[in-house]
């Protein structure tokens, strides 16, 4: 393995401001996770990560100091401690931990009334999809509004399978995940048999299946949505919809240029935006 792909753990010490702006910027290099511990000051934040060597040099950190370090993997764990509810849409995310009743009364972000709430648990482990960053909680706001009872579901880069669980939940009759991360087959089969829809979904490893959906849904990062776009595009059958997320707003027409297919006629119905996500 050349030197630039070797993955290493950096600690990014940066002002509390800005630390929800270095966090998604380190997702969007290649971190797997995040986790935030106090600095040394009230106005310091830690942020650690696991990343690319080949990212280390780029200038992506104004004003923040960089440095490589070696904490074994707990850090991995960290934000468990630190884990609260989250509302998307009509989804109330809670880890296993918290309780149900206080997940409802603590919930932050945006929401419709409790009464059409459905409950999502979720441990991601050391996949992606917790539920609390932007782009997780756009999808399943927008998975709120075009999934239809009876739906057949293709989640591209399930993750912790939180966004399948999601459209079961909803009503959708079979939902299929896939991702790259060897962890993501144990992670999203857990959490769709804790929330009660096991029986409906299933991993279909790292490439798309044959066969067409009516839903696809893929929130990953721009380098590795666009060379799959076309793909995702023959995935959709007749009527079907696609729920893209996992870029930022400066990257937004090269996602959409990404779904170009000659032989699939489509159009854009909405865009929905989280702070510098879409």
């Amino acid at each position: 393995m050349a030197d630039g792909d070797r993955v290493v753990v950096v600690e990014v010490v940066c002002p509390v401001r800005d630390a929800e702006v270095v966090a998604d910027r380190l997702l969007v290099l290649g971190a797997s996770a995040v986790a935030e511990r106090p600095g040394s000051s009230v106005d310091e934040m830690v942020m650690t990560a696991d990343l690319p060597s080949s990212v280390l040099h780029a200038d992506v950190w104004p004003g923040a100091d960089v440095r490589v370090v070696d904490p074994g993997t707990e850090w991995l764990d960290a934000w468990r401690e630190y884990a609260t509810p989250v509302r998307a849409g009509r989804f109330v995310v809670r880890p296993p931990w918290v309780d149900p009743a206080a997940a409802v009364a603590g919930s932050s972000g945006a929401g419709e009334d409790e009464g059409d709430l459905l409950e999502l648990v979720v441990d991601p482990g050391h996949t992606f999809g917790s539920g609390t960053h932007e782009t997780t909680r756009l999808c399943l706001e927008l998975l709120g509004r075009v999934v239809d009872h009876g739906d057949t579901v293709l989640d591209v880069g399930c993750g912790s399978g939180i966004l399948s669980v999601g459209a079961l939940l909803l009503g959708a009759d079979r939902a299929t995940g896939v991702d790259v991360d060897p962890g993501s087959a144990e992670v999203s089969v857990e959490a769709a048999g804790v929330n009660g829809v096991g029986d409906s979904y299933s991993f279909a490893g790292e490439a798309v299946p044959d066969g067409r959906f009516d839903v696809v849904v893929a929130n990953m990062l721009i380098g590795d949505l666009e060379p799959i776009g076309a793909v995702l595009s023959e995935a959709v059958g007749g009527d079907g919809v696609i729920v893209l997320s996992g870029f930022l707003a400066d990257q937004q027409d090269r996602a959409i240029a990404a779904l170009a297919d000659p032989a699939v006629k489509w159009s854009v119905v909405e865009v929905a935006s989280e702070g510098d996500w879409r």
